[in-house]
C-alpha cells in the first residue's frame, strides 16, 4: 500500500478531531467537543473551558435546546456557523470535512435552531503537485443529502454564503431541485460564480451578492455558459430584491436586463470593468467617456436607486489606466513622485465620473422622496 495513501487514510479517519488543536483551549476539551463548535471560535468557550472540561458530556450541554438556561450559554453562541477547510491553519479535505461537520451539526439541535448566518467555503483538490487532499471533483451523494437536511433544519437562517470553488455546482443544482429545497427565512445571499441555483431556494432574498472570493475569477472563464448572465436571469424570481452586487466584467446588456427584471433595486454595486477587454482596435477609438455615459443612461431606469457603486476609476474608460502595476515603478524619489501623480489622477478621474453622473441624473429623472415641493432646490443640489 503506497505510503501517501496510508497517510491520507489515517488523517481522514481523524477528521472528527480538530486538526488544529487550539492552543487557547485545553487539549482535553478540544478532543471532547465537536469540531464545528471549535470552528465558531467564540471567546466565551475559552473563558468557560474549565467548567465544561469538568462535565461528563460537554457536547450535550452545548447542543441541548435548554442549554442556554441550564449552563448559561450566550444567546449568540450558534448565531454563526461555518464549514471551511480553506481557512488559515486548517488542514482538512473538502467533501469529507463537509460531511463530518454536517453530521455534527445535525446532531446538535441548538445549533440548527439558533444559526442565522451559515458560510460554506469548501476547497476540493485533486492532489496535483502534492497540494491538498486528493478528492473527486463531484460531491458524494451523502454530502448532497446532508446539506439538504441541514439547511432545511435552520428555521432562523438569514444569511447564506456559498463557495465550493467551481466544484459540484451541477450536482448541487440537481439535488436541491429534486428535494424542492426552500429556505424562506434567508434574506441575504453571498454566492460564488455559478452558484445561482441557490437563488431559486431563497425567493425572499433582499440582498444578493456574487463574487469577492478566490473563485470569482471564474466569471470570465466559463466555456459553456456565462455565469454572470445566469446570475442576473435568476433574479426574476426575487420580488423583494433591493441590493445586487456582481464582481466581474460587466456588459451594458447586463444592466439592461437587470433594469427589466429588478426595476425596484435600491442599491447596485458594479465591481469590475464596465466592458470586457477590447477585441479589436476599433473599440479603442470610442470617444472618451462615451461608455460611462451609455451606462448612466440605462442606470437612470432604476427609479428607486439610492446607492450606486461604480468600478474603480481606472475601469471607467475615462483616460486613466490605473498606473503601473509593477511595484518597481514606485521606488526611489522618482517613484514616490510617480505614486503621487497616480493617486492624483485617480482622484481626478473619480471626480470626473461623479460630475458625469450629476449631469445625467437630474431631479426630473429621479424625484426624491420627502417634501419635494418645499425642498426641491436643496434636494437637487444633493445629487
Amino acid at each position: 500500500m503506497p505510503l501517501r495513501f496510508i497517510y491520507t487514510w489515517l488523517m481522514q479517519s481523524l477528521a472528527p478531531i480538530a486538526f488544529e488543536v487550539q492552543s487557547t483551549l485545553s487539549t482535553a476539551l478540544v478532543y471532547r467537543l465537536p469540531t464545528f463548535i471549535l470552528d465558531i471560535r467564540h471567546p466565551w468557550i475559552k473563558e468557560n473551558q474549565d467548567y465544561f472540561g469538568r462535565l461528563n458530556y460537554p457536547t450535550d450541554a452545548f447542543c441541548s435546546l435548554d442549554g442556554m438556561h441550564k449552563h448559561g450559554l450566550p444567546p449568540d453562541l450558534f448565531r454563526y456557523l461555518e464549514i471551511d477547510n480553506n481557512r488559515y491553519q486548517v488542514n482538512r479535505p473538502g467533501w469529507k470535512n463537509a460531511e463530518l461537520r454536517l453530521r455534527e451539526m445535525l446532531a446538535c439541535p441548538a445549533a440548527l435552531h439558533d444559526v442565522e448566518h451559515f458560510r460554506l467555503s469548501c476547497y476540493v483538490s485533486d492532489g496535483s503537485y502534492g497540494i491538498g487532499w486528493p478528492e473527486p471533483s463531484k460531491p458524494p451523494g451523502i454530502v448532497l443529502d446532508l446539506f439538504v437536511q441541514a439547511l432545511t433544519s435552520m428555521p432562523n437562517l438569514r444569511k447564506l454564503e456559498w463557495d465550493t470553488f467551481e466544484k459540484g455546482h451541477e450536482e448541487f443544482r440537481q439535488a436541491f431541485a429534486k428535494a424542492k429545497l426552500r429556505l424562506p427565512s434567508v434574506t441575504q445571499l453571498r454566492l460564488a460564480p455559478s452558484a445561482d441555483f441557490l437563488v431559486d431556494a431563497c425567493v425572499n432574498t433582499q440582498d444578493l451578492r456574487s463574487g469577492g472570493s478566490i473563485s470569482s475569477s471564474f466569471f470570465r472563464w466559463q466555456p459553456d455558459a456565462d455565469p454572470r448572465e445566469q446570475l442576473i436571469n435568476s433574479t426574476r424570481a426575487l420580488h423583494n430584491l433591493t441590493t445586487f452586487r456582481m464582481l466581474g466584467d460587466w456588459e451594458l446588456e447586463y444592466v439592461k436586463a437587470l433594469s427589466k427584471l429588478t426595476p425596484g433595486l435600491e442599491a447596485l454595486l458594479i465591481d469590475g470593468g464596465l466592458a470586457p477587454r477590447p477585441s479589436s482596435l476599433l473599440e479603442y477609438e470610442r470617444p472618451q467617456g462615451s461608455l460611462l455615459t451609455e451606462y448612466l443612461d440605462v442606470l437612470s431606469l432604476f427609479i428607486n436607486l439610492e446607492h450606486l457603486r461604480l468600478p474603480a476609476s481606472s475601469e471607467l474608460e475615462l483616460g486613466f489606466d490605473g498606473g503601473a502595476w509593477c511595484g518597481n515603478a514606485y521606488f526611489g524619489r522618482s517613484g514616490r513622485q510617480y505614486g503621487r501623480d497616480v493617486a492624483m489622477r485617480a482622484a481626478e478621474t473619480t471626480e470626473l465620473a461623479g460630475r458625469m453622473g450629476m449631469q445625467n441624473w437630474t431631479y426630473s429623472i429621479w424625484p426624491l422622496k420627502g417634501d419635494e415641493d418645499d425642498e426641491e432646490d436643496d434636494e437637487e443640489a444633493d445629487w
